[in-house]
């Protein structure tokens, strides 16, 4: 896990209590969409470090904040699925 994938996981770690982080947050720490921050997240969450090292009940409730941003109807995020992302000026 990268150094920036970690930094991504702690974001949404911080704010998985209070339902996830502010879409203008994301864009301006991540430089994307709340859509592309979570299709990431939930990449990540399936990954052995973050089953090690994240307890089981907060990966469900990080998986459950993150699936309000996937199109139901595919079950992917659907700037996954237009290929679309905003890189952040500094970073991309």
């Amino acid at each position: 896990m990268t150094r920036d994938q970690r930094e991504m996981l702690e974001f949404a770690r911080i704010w998985a209590p209070y339902g996830g982080a502010q879409p203008a947050d994301i864009f301006v720490l991540f430089g994307m969409s709340p859509t592309k921050f979570y299709d990431i997240i939930r990449r990540l969450l399936r990954t052995v470090h973050a089953r090690m090292l994240i307890p089981a009940d907060e990966r469900e409730r990080l998986e459950e904040i993150a699936a309000r941003h996937v199109d139901p109807r595919t079950g992917i995020c659907s700037a996954s699925r237009t290929g679309v992302e905003r890189l952040h000026p500094l970073r991309g």
